[in-house]
């Protein structure tokens, strides 16, 4: 299993986007072999 951890600072349009647009994200993403899940946690200040 494989995990990957990003941080992303200036970021609530991203994550504004990206949960408005949750099933055309989503579609894409699982597409990828091995693909098991996707999470965005916003942590305040603009960083997701």
């Amino acid at each position: 299993m494989h995990v990957v951890v990003r941080r992303y600072v200036g970021a609530s349009k991203l994550i504004d986007v990206t949960s408005e647009r949750q099933s055309d994200v989503q579609e894409v993403i699982s597409s990828v072999p091995g693909f098991r899940a996707y999470y965005g946690v916003r942590v305040g200040n603009g960083v997701c």
